[in-house]
């Protein structure tokens, strides 16, 4: 299995019989999913479904879907005329040269009516919207084909750095681990003969002092909190190589448990050596979840 970058870029201009499409899709950091579609006036009504058909393939990450239109000589344009305008123009000049006791000619009036923009209505609805659609699926795909081969690409990057990082987590939990082994049993002979220097007196007959002395070294003990980080350090491996389309969120989650359990490691330790190998625990799990925000 492969990582996915969330950072990617895809294009493609996309020909058809009525011209071409031209397609950018754009993706970057983002904790979820978020799509910004940009489609020429003509083709809005399709907005639901380029969202649909991006968020099919892609898990989280904001996504910015770009679509030009280029039309061909054969592309089928829909002309309307404004009739309605066209009237108001004509009544409104008649008026104004009755006012002024002017003529107007059919002449005339043409030249003022060619001057209107708005006389005319271009629109590629109908039987061409058919033709569209088709061809914005199509398009579509393959810029997010176009994508996904850039997210593979830059996930191959990023899985190798994290799990080369979680090794060194691995080592350093085992060093941890094996500086442990004993450590509580240490603390306690160590407590038991600072505290007879101090008194100046046996302890073997304070039963209340030395059953304080057990307990303050049980408080201490890091066993547990062990074999907690080894146990999901073994699911941040499971599903670095499980078959799933996205898993930084999981990942996430594991990282949030995992630096948890070595900041109460790290509160509870007596070891010098211990609080160092903590830190730079610590650190290692600090860049991996640097890494893994910009994981889908």
């Amino acid at each position: 299995m492969a990582l996915k970058s969330m950072t990617a870029y895809g294009k493609v201009s996309y020909p058809f019989s009525a011209g071409r499409l031209d397609v950018e899709i754009q993706t970057v950091n983002r904790k979820h999913l978020e799509i910004q579609v940009f489609l020429p006036s003509f083709l809005l009504k399709f907005d639901a479904e380029v969202r649909k058909w991006v968020a099919a393939k892609i898990a989280r990450g904001y996504v910015t879907v770009k679509v030009t239109a280029v039309p061909n000589e054969t592309s089928p344009y829909a002309i309307t005329p404004n009739r309605g305008l066209a009237k108001q123009i004509k009544t409104a000049w008649h008026q104004l040269a009755d006012d002024l006791r002017i003529q107007i000619d059919d002449a005339s009036l043409v030249q003022i009516l060619l001057r209107e923009e708005n006389l005319m209505v271009y629109s590629e609805e109908g039987a061409s919207l058919n033709l569209y659609q088709e061809a914005l699926k199509s398009a579509i795909h393959e810029a997010i084909q176009c994508c996904m081969g850039m997210k593979t690409q830059e996930g191959n990057a990023l899985l190798a750095d994290i799990r080369s990082r979680f090794e060194a987590v691995r080592v350093l939990v085992k060093s941890i681990e094996g500086r442990a082994a004993g450590a509580s049993d240490r603390y306690r002979q160590k407590l038991l003969q600072r505290l007879h220097e101090i008194l100046q007196a046996p302890l073997a007959e304070d039963e209340r002092l030395l059953r304080e002395v057990a307990l303050f070294a049980e408080k201490i003990d890091i066993a547990e909190e062990i074999t907690r980080l080894k146990s999901h350090l073994e699911q941040a491996f499971e599903v670095l190589h499980a078959e799933k389309d996205s898993v930084g969120k999981t990942m996430e989650f594991i990282l949030q448990e995992m630096n948890r359990e070595a900041n109460t490691v790290g509160s509870k330790c007596q070891d010098v050596e211990i609080s160092r190998s903590v830190i730079e625990l610590k650190s290692e799990l600090e860049r991996i979840r640097e890494q893994i925000q910009n994981v889908e």
